[in-house]
């Protein structure tokens, strides 16, 4: 297909061989050349028709493995139709009809065409092997779609899963081989400065694969995930291979974490602090640039081209300066300290400003940056270096060292230097990169790599299960001076670590709690309970928890175990001063109760009734939550939503001032700082997705469409959302449209475009960058990017052509953007995927 195109671009368009095309497509038998001055021209490559209609060209790739003439491949395009079914739950269900077909050539490459519109398969089929099927193409307009290539293997004989066996297996564009190598991606988002049991449910989570298409490596969503409410999330069944992870909350930037190498079953990415500014970013292309940093506080962009030369300029990129050839991998680390490697396995750091590099270490495998304080890099021999950024080295660590890793699991700092690693004979030790001094871990039992630690004040706690589920709880100083000493061990069953407070650390162990004391080192039974106690929060040398129905607090000064109530169901504290919960009292059976929310003051032990009496239908099922300025408690659940004053003046059935059933509460409405507006964000059914922003006393209701993502910014008095329309038969978007609008009730919104994929709010700029969809080309999507003043009235353009990512600095001084250029020299085009800046204030 691609030399049809450029046969047809050269011969019948009659343009030179060197020219350049900004983009090109084939449709009703034109070539469409977009040229370097955007001028849109049409050539003819046929019999003009004489009537215009939809045509979208299909192309893709199938092979037998160990074959290399591949032709003769039967291909089969399908189009689902909606039937009406009988015994079904929606009534309606997908069946395929051949709408058209084909062979593959000698090199396993078929073209199909489509003349409308709709979601599609192909099913590939080779003699001796079971049916392939490429589920779920969803053809929405003209233009081409490329497929992901398919190999027929041993695993796709017939008769491999059985005597005779000749279903269709669906695959999605891989093979059954490919399918047997599968993983789980888990990890946690943390909001920066939130405490332990901030709720991050609403956080947007997506799984993006890399993958080389036309030989460029792009970047595709294959699964996206709401994150639950302690910001845990899991993608299970994910083949292996390379992915980046995009996060999304409303109110922070889009974060993207990429070069996630899935090669076993569990790949755990430890803890995601979101940032409060745009921070690294990377993307990939063909030629031309091949991906690009920016450092944390924005001062510099770092970037490699299609040589692998590494460049270093300020956000202007008007004088870029080259550092070196060959670059593998490269970081920022303080702002101004570049880290990069070499394909020579040669480690450098660079300061901006010096005129040289420094080379830290040859024959390096792979190094870790430590929070910025030093670097732990393992060279080919094996052996373990700590390099401190303050120029002290630390120098050679260890020998025969297979595999490092940064201590991930932390409890009281946000911050940790001490990393854990492997040596070849089994045995773990954990290091410090300020002090070089390190210990071995106990290896007299099983180890997981990734051990549970938690550290509070200047003491590491680490438990470990032994192979006949017997358990230990070891602890020793954080700056590992001294070798751990066991806290407690048990021949059978689990040790928890439930909490730690001033004076020591709470744990569970069978069916009691017991209280380990930093003083004097022992170990006193707390009090028997039937359940793992919930731990709730600590307030100095006071311990708070859940067991059960009934709230306890165990006094560390008296070292004494306090009831504070009875039949709690749910439990939230406010800035370490307040507590509130929602006691339950049963009135007239479980269908007909009533609720109680009690405000429990820590330190002079009183309590405050406050909402008594409001009528709730299952309470099980409800939580509590309370406003981050204090003023409001909100009880949410069974498709209730009630606001509670906190001084206990009034009560709000949220339900019935928005005249809606069946609602959840969503979290708190916050600005595009992360400022809370006094607002709260409600879901209604049946939308899942946030559809009212009102005040806790159910006034200023600001309602707008389902199917939106929203940014509120200017103190909370504007908002701006994208509105996604769908075909929902066939889950077929539309488009997505742009609106402003006054954040209060009975606004009037403010259209601003259509096909807007992806918003970014820049208040310091007084813009809002926002990327417009353009026609679908021969290799990917391309989008221009555009600005519109955050009153609405006046839009502009600041580039066409552009990838989907683009990122500003943290002063939203400069947009970076990378564009698509393509060259025609001879019979190919070349990608060169050019590194832009532009001046936004």
């Amino acid at each position: 297909m691609m030399r049809e195109i450029i046969k047809a671009i050269k011969e019948r368009a009659k343009i030179k061989t060197k020219g350049k095309i900004k983009r090109f497509s084939l449709r009703n038998n034109f070539i469409y050349v977009l040229s370097a001055l955007l001028l849109l021209t049409a050539f003819s490559c046929g019999k003009k028709k004489e009537t215009q209609e939809i045509s979208i060209t299909i192309i893709g790739t199938a092979k037998i493995e160990g074959k290399e003439d591949n032709s003769g491949i039967s291909v089969f395009l399908e189009k689902g139709i909606s039937k009406l079914q009988t015994g079904t739950q929606s009534g309606y269900k997908l069946e395929y009809q051949s709408v058209a077909s084909t062979t593959t050539e000698k090199d396993g490459s078929y073209v199909l065409f489509a003349n409308s519109t709709g979601i599609y398969r192909i099913r590939l089929s080779a003699k001796g092997y079971i049916d392939v099927i490429v589920p779920n193409i969803v053809l929405s307009g003209s233009g081409v779609y490329e497929v992901s290539p398919v190999i027929f293997t041993s695993a796709l004989t017939e008769g491999a899963f059985g005597e005779g066996t000749t279903t269709p297996t669906e695959v999605g564009g891989t093979t059954i081989s490919e399918l047997e190598k599968r993983g789980v991606i888990i990890g946690y988002v943390f909001l920066p400065g939130a405490t332990e049991y901030a709720d991050l449910s609403g956080t947007i989570v997506e799984l993006l694969r890399a993958e080389l298409k036309s030989g460029e490596v792009v970047y595709s969503p294959v699964a996206t995930q709401i994150v639950q409410k302690d910001g845990k999330f899991m993608f299970e069944n994910v083949p292996f291979g390379t992915y980046s992870l995009r996060i999304t909350r409303e109110g922070f930037p889009t974060y993207l974490i990429p070069n996630i190498v899935l090669a076993s079953k569990i790949y755990d990415v430890g803890k995601i602090t979101l940032p409060m500014t745009p921070g690294e970013q990377v993307i990939a292309a063909k030629e031309g640039v091949l991906d690009f940093k920016i450092s944390w506080d924005g001062k510099l962009v770092a970037w490699r081209d299609s040589s692998g030369t590494l460049f270093l300029a300020n956000p202007s990129l008007e004088s870029k300066e080259a550092i070196t050839r060959q670059v593998l991998t490269y970081d920022f680390v303080r702002g101004s300290t570049l880290v990069f490697m070499t394909s020579d396995r040669n480690l450098y750091i660079k300061q901006y400003g010096n005129l040289f590099s420094e080379k830290i270490s040859s024959d390096v495998k792979y190094y870790l940056n430590v929070n910025d304080i030093a670097l732990a890099f393992l060279t080919l021999d094996e052996k373990l270096y700590i390099r401190k950024f303050d120029g002290n080295s630390l120098g050679f660590i260890d020998s025969d060292v297979q595999k490092i890793s940064l201590l991930r699991y932390v409890y009281g700092l946000q911050k940790t230097n001490l990393i854990q690693y492997e040596k070849n004979n089994g045995e773990v030790y954990l290091a410090n990169t300020e002090t070089s001094k390190r210990k071995i871990i106990p290896t007299d039992h099983y180890i997981p790599f990734s051990i549970p630690y938690y550290i509070h004040k200047d003491k590491m706690f680490f438990p470990y299960v032994f192979p006949n589920y017997s358990t230990i709880i070891y602890v020793r100083p954080y700056d590992l001076s001294s070798d751990p000493i066991v806290v407690d061990k048990t021949e059978s069953g689990w040790l928890t670590i439930v909490g730690f407070f001033d004076l020591g650390m709470i744990y569970w162990k069978a069916s009691s709690l017991y209280f380990y004391s930093y003083a004097s080192g022992t170990t006193s039974k707390v009090k028997d309970f039937s359940y793992s106690p919930e731990p709730i929060t600590s307030v100095g040398n006071e311990f708070y928890f859940k067991d059960g129905d009934k709230i306890y607090y165990f006094d560390g000064n008296t070292f004494e175990l306090k009831e504070v109530d009875q039949m709690i169901r749910d439990v939230t504290t406010y800035k370490d001063t307040a507590m509130f919960y929602l006691k339950i009292i049963y009135f007239s059976g479980p269908s007909n109760v009533t609720f109680s929310v009690v405000k429990f003051n820590y330190q002079n032990k009183s309590t405050q009734v406050i909402g008594n009496n409001i009528e709730m239908s299952y309470p099980w099922w409800s939580e509590i939550y309370v406003s981050p300025d204090g003023n409001h408690v909100i009880v949410s659940g069974s498709g209730n939503i009630f606001s509670v004053k906190t001084d206990g003046s009034g009560v709000v059935k949220l339900n019935d001032k928005i005249n809606r059933s069946n609602c959840s509460f969503n979290g708190f409405a916050r600005d595009v700082t992360g400022k809370y507006i006094g607002k709260i964000a409600i879901w209604c059914s049946p939308s899942l997705t946030p559809s009212l922003i009102l005040k806790p006393d159910g006034t200023d209701i600001f309602k707008f469409n389902p199917n939106t993502s929203y940014r509120i910014y200017s103190d909370g008095n504007k908002i701006v959302w994208i509105e996604r329309l769908w075909v929902e038969e066939e889950w077929i978007e539309l488009g997505r449209s742009m609106y402003i609008s006054d954040l209060r009730e009975g606004a009037t919104p403010i259209p601003i475009d259509t096909d807007v994929y992806g918003m970014l709010v820049l208040e310091k700029a007084g813009k809002i960058l926002y990327a417009k969809r353009e026609v679908v080309s021969f290799f990917t999507p391309t989008y221009t990017l555009k600005f519109v003043s955050l009153n609405g009235d006046a839009v502009g353009t600041i580039d066409s052509g552009v990838n989907y990512y683009y990122y500003t600095t943290p002063e939203e001084d400069y947009v970076i953007y990378t564009k698509w250029v393509f060259e025609l020299e001879g019979n190919t085009v070349k990608i060169k995927n050019a590194l832009s800046s532009a001046r936004l204030k």
